[in-house]
């Protein structure tokens, strides 16, 4: 019988129209929430009935070690602005094992970076540098 262990949670890709940007060790998706909406019935003295409501994701959050990777730094300058035409509809985060293969996908619909915060740097520390980004984003789905 073979063994099949919990996959490790420290290794994510970033692809941004199929091409790798960048890699990434921690990832936090926003809740998705959907409030119920009410259906009033009084007057065929029926119990309220509940109807699905409008839905809200939460921002993705990614934070990774510095390594300078190009195709991430020219995403960034393509895609941060405020119109709705700068939202790109291929964005895809895949969990990597400890052989590097993808083992899962999650494919973000109409996500776009609402923020991007790099390390601070000074010349008296030894930290590893760390960059943020957060993804606002239409729905993220498990595909794999």
């Amino acid at each position: 019988m073979e063994r099949r262990d919990p996959y490790r949670n420290f290794n994510f890709r970033l692809e941004v129209d199929g091409v790798a940007v960048a890699h990434f060790s921690e990832m936090t998706t926003g809740e998705r929430v959907a409030k119920p909406a009410n259906r009033d019935k009084l007057r065929e003295r029926k119990p309220v009935r509940k109807l699905p409501g409008l839905t809200k994701y939460g921002t993705i959050t990614l934070k990774r070690g510095v390594i300078g990777h190009e195709h991430f730094s020219n995403w960034l300058g393509e895609r941060h602005g405020d119109s709705i035409g700068d939202r790109s509809p291929t964005v895809a985060i895949a969990l990597l094992d400890e052989s590097g293969e993808e083992t899962e996908r999650w494919i973000v619909s109409c996500a776009w970076p609402v923020k991007y915060d790099p390390s601070d740097l000074n010349a008296s520390g030894n930290e590893v540098l760390i960059d943020l980004l957060e993804l606002a984003n239409e729905g993220i789905d498990r595909v794999r």
